[in-house]
Formats: C-alpha cells, sequence, structure tokens
C-alpha cells in the first residue's frame, strides 16, 4: 500500500509541476510575444486567419498560461475544480500547439514538447478524477 501512496503523490506532485511549468512559460511567451520582446516575422502568418500576432499571444497568455496557473494553485489547494482545470490546461495547450503547427508549420522542437507536456497533465488529470489515484485531499 505504501508503494502505491507514493506512486500516486508522485503523480500529484508532477501534476502540480507541469501545470505551473506550463503557466510559467505560457505567460512569459504569451506576454513576451504581445509585448514584442520576441518578434517572429509577420510574413509566417500569411494565409492564415491572423494578421499579427495578438490572438495567438493572447491565447497563449491568458488560456493556456492562465488555466494552468489557476489548475496548479487549485490542485496544490486540493480544490476539486483543480483536477478539472488541469485536464482542460492539458487540452488547451495541445490545440494551442496543434493549431500553432497548422497555420506556421513546424517550426521548433517545442512544438511537440509541449503537447506532450498538455498530452502528460491530460492524462494525469484524468487518472486523478477516475480514482486511480485516491482523492487529492488525502495526499498533501
Amino acid at each position: 500500500m505504501q508503494a502505491n501512496v507514493n506512486a500516486n503523490r508522485a503523480e500529484y506532485n508532477a501534476l502540480v509541476a507541469l501545470d505551473a511549468f506550463v503557466g510559467l512559460t505560457a505567460i512569459i511567451g504569451g506576454l513576451a510575444l504581445l509585448v514584442g520582446w520576441i518578434q517572429p516575422p509577420l510574413d509566417v502568418l500569411r494565409g492564415s486567419p491572423f494578421p499579427n500576432y495578438v490572438v495567438p499571444s493572447l491565447a497563449l497568455l491568458i488560456v493556456v498560461g492562465g488555466t494552468a496557473t489557476m489548475a496548479s494553485i487549485a490542485v496544490l489547494a486540493h480544490r476539486k475544480f483543480g483536477i478539472a482545470a488541469s485536464f482542460a490546461a492539458g487540452s488547451f495547450m495541445m490545440v494551442f500547439e496543434v493549431v500553432e503547427t497548422a497555420v506556421i508549420g513546424p517550426a521548433s522542437w517545442l512544438q511537440l514538447f509541449y503537447f506532450v507536456v498538455g498530452l502528460v497533465i491530460a492524462v494525469l488529470a484524468y487518472r486523478a478524477s477516475t480514482s486511480l489515484m485516491p482523492d487529492l485531499t488525502s495526499i498533501g
């Protein structure tokens, strides 16, 4: 039983850490893109629904970064909605990377990396929601 509790604690800790990692990096990346610290060429967006990087940067900053940050805090605070927020954060990360790759093409290994991180978050959240992990309020 102790090995199972330790495995569940490891999954819980991984979920919090991955949510926090995605939240932090998405907020920084979205902000950097929005204010011009990162300036990819606009011709990359030619033929896409985006005339500039405002919508993608806001999606990264608010939708992906905000959700992942909220999820990390909520799971850490043992809030029941934290698991659903984590699942949403992982899903948003995957969707963002799919759309990004569809719009600009496979431009960096980071696209695959963040897609996989989003998938791992979604799987961990699913496991937590289906009692493959015990109630997170008992894992402190």
